[in-house]
Protein backbone atom coordinates (compact mmCIF):
# COMPACT_ATOMS: atom_id res chain seq x y z
CA UNK A 1 0.00 0.00 0.00
CA UNK A 2 1.33 3.44 -0.92
CA UNK A 3 2.13 5.90 1.81
CA UNK A 4 -0.68 8.45 2.29
CA UNK A 5 0.02 11.97 1.03
CA UNK A 6 1.08 14.41 3.70
CA UNK A 7 -0.69 17.73 4.10
CA UNK A 8 2.02 20.33 4.78
CA UNK A 9 -0.34 22.99 6.13
CA UNK A 10 -2.48 21.18 8.66
CA UNK A 11 -2.62 18.24 10.99
CA UNK A 12 -1.24 14.97 9.66
CA UNK A 13 -3.56 12.12 8.76
CA UNK A 14 -2.58 10.32 11.97
CA UNK A 15 -3.34 13.42 14.04
CA UNK A 16 -6.75 13.83 12.39
CA UNK A 17 -7.50 10.14 12.93
CA UNK A 18 -6.55 10.38 16.59
CA UNK A 19 -8.58 13.54 17.21
CA UNK A 20 -11.58 12.01 15.44
CA UNK A 21 -11.22 8.81 17.50
CA UNK A 22 -11.20 10.64 20.85
CA UNK A 23 -14.13 12.82 19.83
CA UNK A 24 -16.18 9.81 18.72
CA UNK A 25 -15.32 7.91 21.91
CA UNK A 26 -16.34 10.87 24.07
CA UNK A 27 -19.63 11.16 22.17
CA UNK A 28 -20.66 7.51 22.17
CA UNK A 29 -19.75 3.90 22.70
CA UNK A 30 -16.60 2.19 21.52
CA UNK A 31 -18.62 -0.40 19.62
CA UNK A 32 -20.10 2.38 17.46
CA UNK A 33 -16.66 3.40 16.15
CA UNK A 34 -15.96 1.76 12.80
CA UNK A 35 -13.09 2.28 10.39
CA UNK A 36 -15.51 3.75 7.85
CA UNK A 37 -17.07 6.20 10.33
CA UNK A 38 -13.66 7.15 11.72
CA UNK A 39 -12.20 7.73 8.25
CA UNK A 40 -15.15 9.95 7.34
CA UNK A 41 -14.87 11.96 10.57
CA UNK A 42 -11.08 12.36 10.15
CA UNK A 43 -11.38 13.30 6.49
CA UNK A 44 -9.14 10.45 5.32
CA UNK A 45 -9.58 7.39 3.13
CA UNK A 46 -10.21 4.21 5.15
CA UNK A 47 -7.09 2.70 3.55
CA UNK A 48 -5.07 5.41 5.28
CA UNK A 49 -6.17 4.01 8.63
CA UNK A 50 -5.14 0.51 7.54
CA UNK A 51 -1.78 1.90 6.40
CA UNK A 52 -0.98 2.95 9.98
CA UNK A 53 -2.99 0.44 12.03
CA UNK A 54 -3.97 -3.23 11.88
CA UNK A 55 -7.58 -2.40 12.75
CA UNK A 56 -9.72 -0.55 15.24
CA UNK A 57 -8.43 -2.42 18.32
CA UNK A 58 -4.78 -1.82 17.35
CA UNK A 59 -5.51 1.86 16.72
CA UNK A 60 -7.32 2.12 20.04
CA UNK A 61 -4.50 0.59 22.07
CA UNK A 62 -1.87 2.74 20.36
CA UNK A 63 -3.83 5.93 21.07
CA UNK A 64 -4.42 4.80 24.65
CA UNK A 65 -0.69 4.22 25.26
CA UNK A 66 0.17 7.61 23.75
CA UNK A 67 -2.15 9.30 26.22
CA UNK A 68 -1.05 7.69 29.47
CA UNK A 69 0.68 10.67 31.10
CA UNK A 70 4.45 10.29 31.18
CA UNK A 71 6.04 10.16 34.59
CA UNK A 72 2.90 8.90 36.30
CA UNK A 73 4.75 6.02 37.99
CA UNK A 74 7.41 8.38 39.37
CA UNK A 75 4.74 10.78 40.59
CA UNK A 76 2.80 8.10 42.46
CA UNK A 77 6.04 6.67 43.89
CA UNK A 78 6.78 10.15 45.24
CA UNK A 79 3.23 10.30 46.62
CA UNK A 80 3.86 7.06 48.51
CA UNK A 81 7.22 8.11 49.88
CA UNK A 82 6.84 11.85 50.45
CA UNK A 83 3.12 12.69 50.38
CA UNK A 84 0.86 14.55 47.94
CA UNK A 85 2.71 17.89 47.67
CA UNK A 86 3.57 17.54 43.94
CA UNK A 87 0.37 15.77 42.90
CA UNK A 88 -1.83 18.88 42.59
CA UNK A 89 0.70 20.78 40.51
CA UNK A 90 1.19 17.80 38.19
CA UNK A 91 -2.43 16.77 37.81
CA UNK A 92 -3.64 20.28 36.93
CA UNK A 93 -1.25 20.76 34.01
CA UNK A 94 -3.36 21.20 30.87
CA UNK A 95 -1.51 18.52 28.87
CA UNK A 96 -1.83 15.97 31.69
CA UNK A 97 -5.49 16.83 32.25
CA UNK A 98 -6.35 16.29 28.56
CA UNK A 99 -4.55 12.95 28.52
CA UNK A 100 -6.24 11.73 31.69
CA UNK A 101 -9.64 12.79 30.39
CA UNK A 102 -8.98 10.67 27.32
CA UNK A 103 -7.65 7.70 29.28
CA UNK A 104 -10.61 7.90 31.66
CA UNK A 105 -12.96 7.16 28.75
CA UNK A 106 -11.57 3.62 28.93
CA UNK A 107 -12.70 3.30 32.56
CA UNK A 108 -16.36 4.18 32.11
CA UNK A 109 -17.26 0.50 31.78
CA UNK A 110 -19.32 0.47 28.58
CA UNK A 111 -16.73 -1.61 26.71
CA UNK A 112 -15.06 -4.69 28.20
CA UNK A 113 -12.14 -4.23 25.76
CA UNK A 114 -11.46 -0.64 26.85
CA UNK A 115 -12.00 -1.36 30.52
CA UNK A 116 -9.55 -4.29 30.43
CA UNK A 117 -6.91 -2.13 28.71
CA UNK A 118 -7.34 0.51 31.43
CA UNK A 119 -7.26 -2.08 34.23
CA UNK A 120 -4.13 -3.73 32.79
CA UNK A 121 -2.34 -0.37 32.56
CA UNK A 122 -3.24 0.61 36.14
CA UNK A 123 -2.23 -2.80 37.50
CA UNK A 124 1.06 -2.84 35.58
CA UNK A 125 1.90 0.71 36.70
CA UNK A 126 1.16 0.03 40.37
CA UNK A 127 3.24 -3.15 40.40
CA UNK A 128 6.09 -1.06 38.94
CA UNK A 129 5.51 1.75 41.46
CA UNK A 130 5.52 -0.69 44.37
CA UNK A 131 8.62 -2.48 43.09
CA UNK A 132 6.94 -5.90 43.05
CA UNK A 133 6.17 -8.59 40.51
CA UNK A 134 2.94 -10.59 40.20
CA UNK A 135 3.08 -13.65 42.42
CA UNK A 136 5.56 -12.08 44.84
CA UNK A 137 2.95 -11.06 47.43
CA UNK A 138 1.31 -13.22 50.05
CA UNK A 139 -2.33 -14.10 49.31
CA UNK A 140 -3.65 -11.49 51.79
CA UNK A 141 -1.40 -8.80 50.33
CA UNK A 142 -2.47 -9.73 46.79
CA UNK A 143 -6.14 -9.47 47.81
CA UNK A 144 -5.53 -6.12 49.50
CA UNK A 145 -3.77 -4.74 46.42
CA UNK A 146 -6.55 -6.01 44.14
CA UNK A 147 -9.14 -4.29 46.38
CA UNK A 148 -7.21 -1.01 46.31
CA UNK A 149 -6.63 -1.13 42.55
CA UNK A 150 -10.30 -1.84 41.85
CA UNK A 151 -11.24 1.20 43.93
CA UNK A 152 -8.61 3.38 42.24
CA UNK A 153 -9.86 2.35 38.81
CA UNK A 154 -13.44 3.22 39.70
CA UNK A 155 -12.45 6.55 41.23
CA UNK A 156 -10.18 7.54 38.35
CA UNK A 157 -12.86 6.90 35.78
CA UNK A 158 -15.43 8.87 37.77
CA UNK A 159 -13.18 11.77 38.76
CA UNK A 160 -11.93 12.55 35.28
CA UNK A 161 -15.37 12.22 33.75
CA UNK A 162 -16.54 14.82 36.29
CA UNK A 163 -13.70 17.06 35.06
CA UNK A 164 -12.61 17.77 38.63
CA UNK A 165 -9.27 16.11 39.36
CA UNK A 166 -9.00 17.99 42.67
CA UNK A 167 -11.41 15.39 44.07
CA UNK A 168 -8.44 12.98 44.06
CA UNK A 169 -6.56 15.35 46.34
CA UNK A 170 -9.46 15.66 48.77
CA UNK A 171 -9.77 11.87 48.88
CA UNK A 172 -6.15 11.66 49.99
CA UNK A 173 -6.98 13.88 52.98
CA UNK A 174 -9.90 11.69 54.07
CA UNK A 175 -9.59 8.61 56.31
CA UNK A 176 -9.98 6.26 53.33
CA UNK A 177 -7.14 8.03 51.53
CA UNK A 178 -4.90 7.68 54.57
CA UNK A 179 -5.80 3.99 54.76
CA UNK A 180 -5.04 3.38 51.10
CA UNK A 181 -1.70 5.19 51.33
CA UNK A 182 -0.77 3.29 54.50
CA UNK A 183 -1.65 -0.03 52.86
CA UNK A 184 0.31 0.79 49.70
CA UNK A 185 3.29 1.92 51.76
CA UNK A 186 3.21 -1.44 53.57
CA UNK A 187 3.29 -3.23 50.20
CA UNK A 188 6.11 -1.06 48.83
CA UNK A 189 9.25 -3.06 47.99
CA UNK A 190 11.06 -0.52 45.83
CA UNK A 191 13.98 1.72 46.67
CA UNK A 192 13.54 4.38 49.34
CA UNK A 193 13.77 8.12 48.77
CA UNK A 194 16.97 9.37 47.23
CA UNK A 195 19.40 10.97 49.70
Amino acid sequence: MARPKQNQWGPTAQERIEEAFWAMLAEGSYEAITITALAKRAGVNHNTIYYYFDGIDDLTLQFFRRNVPKGICDLFRTLLLEGPKELEEYILQEEVLVKWQRVSLFARGDSPFLFQAFRDMITRNWYEILGITPGELEQEEETELEFILSGLIAVMGKVFQMNDPKVVLTLLDRPIGHGVLTSLQALYRGPGPQA
